[in-house]
């Protein structure tokens, strides 16, 4: 089966390509990442070139399913230019989705954000039902996400899901709790002025533990701070790197552009000159 992962050296693709490799897959991917010079090719994935806007249908032709996961993610991202979230997130997908339907894709995975829901009833749990109410560009970067993207096969007239256990919809205090109590010595400090996030991210998982009754997550908000924690360690990253253009998105972003390697529409120069 060849799968094409969108988005693969991104936060959630750069585990999936090789998850699906593992699983005895073809996944090539295709990406836009303004982070690639810090990355590596992830594990059992190859790069497929222009990014996700401008693949066309020959270029999808003998794929059996499509993964989406890439998108423009980050508020200040959005606040810097929110065209550029309209344009790789809503017009990037749409665009995506239709060349996968004329090429013949039979699937077609979407993968949105909890973030979407922006403010709603924090006396209940969200489920996939729920009004879309985004507070930001960026929250609004899967305004389609509640229906298909154009021309998606669906199973069901509500096909979406959200994964994870109703036992993991942590709140950032006690993420917070969970950071101090794996980096030894650290402290919580409240920032001045701040107030309760309005947005909503408790969500109802019960949609996914119906279709699939043994499901079980496996991966907890402590297990990924642990992680972290080992990784940063071992590669003895300090808090300049960490907070300079390596790692911060619009740092990096701000430096290709003014480099000139990427366009003003977040394209990269070279592979749209090939392009013409």
């Amino acid at each position: 089966m060849k799968v094409l992962v969108t988005g693969h050296h991104g936060y959630i693709g750069s585990v999936m390509a090789p998850f699906l490799h593992d699983a005895g897959l073809r996944s090539p991917g295709s990406t836009r990442s303004s982070m690639m010079a810090a990355t590596s090719e992830p594990i059992g994935s190859t790069s497929l070139r222009p990014g996700v806007r401008d693949l066309a249908a020959d270029a999808l032709t003998g794929f059996d399913a499509v993964v989406h996961l890439a998108a423009l993610s980050n508020d200040p991202l959005g606040d810097l230019n929110a065209r550029w979230t309209y344009d790789v997130n809503l017009n990037g997908t749409g665009s995506l989705s239709r060349a996968a339907k004329e090429a013949g894709v039979r699937r077609f995975l979407f993968a949105s954000s909890c973030s979407m829901y922006g403010v709603a009833d924090l006396s209940e749990l969200v489920t996939e039902e729920a009004p879309l109410m985004p507070l930001t560009p960026c929250r609004g970067r899967r305004p389609c996400g509640s229906c298909p993207p154009q021309g998606a096969r669906r199973h069901d007239p509500q096909s979406g899901v959200q994964p994870g256990a109703d036992s993991e919809n942590d709140r950032v205090s006690e993420l917070a709790e969970i950071t101090r109590d794996t980096l030894p010595g650290s402290t919580i400090d409240h920032a001045g002025g701040s107030g309760p996030d309005p947005r909503r991210y408790r969500v109802d998982v019960g949609k996914l533990s119906r279709a699939f009754p043994g499901y079980r997550p496996h991966w907890r908000a402590r297990d990924g701070a642990r992680e972290l924690f080992d990784a940063y360690r071992k590669a003895n990253l300090n808090l300049d790197t960490f907070q300079g253009d390596r790692f911060v998105r619009i740092a990096r972003l701000k430096l290709l552009i003014e480099k000139r390697d990427l366009g003003k529409d977040l394209r990269w120069r070279q592979a749209a000159a090939a392009m013409r």
